[in-house]
């Protein structure tokens, strides 16, 4: 019914880590009622928890509810999302991937197949984030701080170091503890702007933020 009764379907993302079941026949199927749809298969998660992020539906029980949606299992913990904060989708995104969690999206959708006006907002907030700073959650590890002395988050990638600043520091100096070398180099993601770089100690200084307007959404510095 799904992919026979909304027209034109672009991509079908599998979730098959806990089926009992040989998928084969079921994505034989689908192909053929959907010949030039992209199927997308997802082995099981090699992680400790699966944190599921939901869009709340507005007043509107005209939403679909998926089977099963009411029960909780027991490596997923569910975090209800602010709909009044245009951030604050990519902050919960960036605090799971972080921790070295998956993150698990759920959209209120109407029988129609539409999206609900309010999670339709989130989403392109977070699609136009993700075009410019999506390289620096996917793909990546957890930061090696184990505390921050800044409202944010890091990850890691090879030799870079992503930081995620939910917060400008009030002196406008991001401080990164107990690094073992310094860095060459900082600068912000958006837009391309150098930081200045010093050791304090042990500890690395980044320093030359600019304003940090809500243009920025969630502000991400690249150290290398």
């Amino acid at each position: 019914s799904l992919l026979s009764s909304y027209g034109r379907i672009d991509g079908l993302w599998l979730d098959s880590s806990t089926w009992s079941f040989d998928p084969d026949p079921l994505l034989i199927s689908a192909g053929r009622l959907q010949p030039g749809m992209l199927i997308k298969r997802v082995p099981a998660v090699k992680t400790s928890k699966r944190v599921m992020l939901y869009l709340p539906a507005a007043s509107d029980q005209s939403l679909l509810k998926l089977a099963g949606e009411d029960q909780h299992r027991e490596s997923e913990i569910r975090l209800p999302l602010d709909m009044d904060d245009g951030d604050y989708l990519i902050r919960a995104i960036v605090d799971v991937i972080s921790s070295g969690e998956s993150a698990l999206l759920r959209v209120p959708v109407r029988p129609s197949g539409d999206v609900d006006a309010d999670a339709k907002k989130q989403m392109e907030t977070l699609r136009q984030w993700m075009f410019t700073h999506g390289h620096a959650i996917c793909g990546t590890a957890p930061g090696p701080f184990e505390r921050l002395p800044f409202f944010g988050r890091t990850t890691v990638e090879g030799n870079r170091l992503f930081v995620f600043l939910f917060q400008r520091p009030a002196d406008g100096v991001v401080r990164l503890p107990s690094l073992t070398t310094l860095p060459i180099s900082a600068r912000l993601v958006e837009g391309g702007q150098s930081l200045n770089v010093k050791n304090s100690g042990r500890d690395v200084l980044l320093s030359g933020l600019p304003d940090l307007s809500k243009n920025f959404g969630v502000p991400v510095i690249e150290v290398n």
